[in-house]
């Protein structure tokens, strides 16, 4: 077993076939964001609420469990769409807090740059994750994004699903 701390709002476990990505609850990250946000610009806010929602006490509960929110996205991307850019998502346990995927490779910069499933397609700016190879793995030998729970993520796959079946 291999415990992956990288994770903003989910830790993933690595176990025989399968990679396991039980949802945090971020209450120190939370507090402080709570903490600092009248400091913030409303360039800030505007981020802040358009991921999370407004008013103010429903965007910082929403930021609270955010990985449980990304694991129920990934989970409902996936099986919804059967997105063949996507690392499937084999199940769903606890309402959400904990999905289970199969393990895969990680992929590298430089296979990433010559083989970005995503390079072609007009995608959102938001959609930081298509030049992160840290977010990618390969099954096979298909390059497939691992890490999709963010909304701005899965808007800009579902924007796209067409052009890539095309």
């Amino acid at each position: 077993m291999k415990i992956i701390l990288r994770g903003k709002t989910r830790i993933v476990l690595l176990m025989g076939n399968n990679a396991i990505k039980i949802a945090r609850v971020r209450f120190l990250r939370t507090f402080l964001r709570a903490v600092a946000f009248p400091f913030m610009s409303q360039a800030n806010h505007g981020r802040f609420y358009k991921r999370y929602g407004q008013p103010f006490s429903i965007g910082i509960c929403n930021y609270l469990i955010h990985g449980l929110h990304a694991n129920r996205n990934e989970f409902d991307h996936y099986q919804k769409h059967r997105d063949a850019r996507v690392v499937p998502t084999i199940s769903i346990h606890l309402c959400g807090w904990i999905i289970i995927q199969p393990i895969r490779k990680e992929v590298s910069a430089m296979e990433l740059s010559a083989n970005n499933p995503f390079s072609s397609l007009p995608v959102d700016p938001d959609f930081l994750e298509k030049d992160q190879p840290w977010q990618f793995c390969r099954i096979g030998e298909k390059i497939l994004l691992a890490d999709y729970g963010r909304i701005e993520t899965r808007e800009a796959l579902e924007k796209t699903l067409h052009i890539a079946a095309s």
